[in-house]
């Protein structure tokens, strides 16, 4: 009988050493929310104490508004064999992903190694907290000068020089300008080694050199206007391409100090975090990343695990709209604020959807009044209850909503 006992701990010990990969801790700061399956709290405090530090900086000497954004998730592997299967380029242990109410850092590992990583990505969540479409040289340039920022007792500094980058710039040889502006991360003229290291030194320059960076938000300002790079180099700096390369070949990297900027002190918690909500943030990742097959096999497994939980309709109508199917969207979240789903921005897109069908006003109006509900703030949800109301004689009601609106929202500015 022995023999069986030992057999029995072992196997017992095996299913919990298989169950390990699904234990997911949440560290909880401001404005981070770092959701670590290593097990090491540590690791995960010294995350979102470096990203909250990061965030100060950027907010100081950006003046771009941060809080309009929800926190920053930032999934955190136990290894790089558990990242595998959500990675989305072989080369990259780290990447962005967002959607018009969320942004997600995904990363192989937490450990202080990460810091440049996680800087880069988070640089992606503050573009897209801009609103601006920049060029993909310079969002990717822009990400990787914040990588070079760092932090320390003695204060903050950014700039300086990337070794594998003036590696890769080395081994590629010299890269015309005119190429980077006509490549993109996916291919194109160069290489993406090469593209991540030319957009590292141009975007470098722009914003840190002496002679660039006073004019850095007109550069900006132009590109955002879809301005061609190489107009925007002549009319912002009134410099040829072949002048800026000049300058290029004669820059000198050196951090610049950005002085002792520490946030006040920051409260961190930590609580455990269920599988399946784990799994539920791991399939929306897996949504905004493009993977709808990969997507949609974890929804099926979630709604085999919790059948009816509004969460799961959510997803799921968030992957078909990203399918294309609008028809099939608005009835998944039908049914998500039917089983008690308590997102406004989720309801009134919802709402959006039904309206931009021709769905009764009647089924509409109780959608939008629950995410007016449950965000009294919500201009957009009152603007497009009063539109609603005023289309069907409810005039009365129609004003009612507009005088309660902070600022008279503009036409089409309700949105999916």
């Amino acid at each position: 009988m022995e023999w069986r006992g030992t057999l029995c701990l072992t196997l017992l010990a095996c299913g919990l050493h298989a169950a390990e990969p699904d234990a997911w801790r949440l560290i909880r700061s401001p404005h981070f929310e770092i959701y670590s399956q290593a097990g090491n709290d540590a690791a995960a405090r010294a995350m979102a104490l470096h990203l909250e530090q990061l965030r100060t900086l950027v907010a100081l000497h950006t003046g771009i508004d941060l809080d309009s954004r929800p926190a920053v998730r930032v999934m955190g592997f136990r290894s790089a064999a558990e990242y595998d299967p959500y990675r989305v380029r072989q080369s990259s242990n780290a990447y962005y992903v967002g959607s018009e109410s969320r942004d997600y850092i995904v990363m192989a590992g937490l450990d202080s190694g990460h810091f440049g990583l996680a800087a880069h990505e988070y640089a992606h969540a503050v573009l897209r907290a801009t609103g601006a479409d920049l060029p993909p040289w310079l969002r990717e340039g822009l990400a990787e000068v914040l990588s070079t920022v760092r932090i320390s007792a003695r204060g903050s500094a950014i700039g300086g020089d990337l070794p594998a980058r003036l590696q890769a710039l080395k081994h590629e040889g010299w890269i015309p300008l005119a190429d980077l502006l006509a490549a993109n991360t996916e291919g194109g003229f160069i290489s993406p080694s090469a593209f991540y290291a030319k957009s590292w030194e141009v975007a470098d320059l722009v914003l840190l050199a002496p002679d660039y960076a006073p004019r850095f938000p007109q550069f900006v300002s132009a590109l955002a206007r879809q301005v061609p790079s190489s107009e925007a180099f002549a009319s912002v700096y009134g410099k040829s391409l072949t002048a800026v390369e000049t300058d290029l070949r004669r820059r000198r990297r050196v951090p610049i100090a950005l002085g002792n900027t520490a946030p006040a002190a920051v409260e961190v918690t930590a609580s455990d975090l269920p599988p399946f909500r784990a799994s539920l943030f791991l399939a929306e990742i897996v949504t905004l990343t493009g993977d709808f097959s990969h997507a949609e096999s974890m929804y099926r497994s979630l709604e085999q695990d919790a059948p009816g939980d509004p969460d799961v309709a959510v997803g799921y109508g968030a992957l078909a709209l990203r399918e294309g199917k609008p028809d099939a969207a608005r009835q998944h979240w039908k049914a998500a604020i039917v089983r008690g789903a308590t997102d406004a921005v989720l309801c009134f897109r919802y709402a959006v959807l039904a309206n931009q069908a021709g769905v009764p006003p009647d089924e509409i109006r109780p959608a939008l009044v629950r995410a007016i509900d449950l965000k009294p703030g919500f201009d957009d949800a009152r603007y497009l209850l009063a539109l609603l109301e005023s289309n069907a004689g409810n005039h009365e009601a129609a004003v009612k909503q507009l005088r309660a609106m902070r600022q008279i929202a503009q036409i089409g500015r309700a949105h999916v």
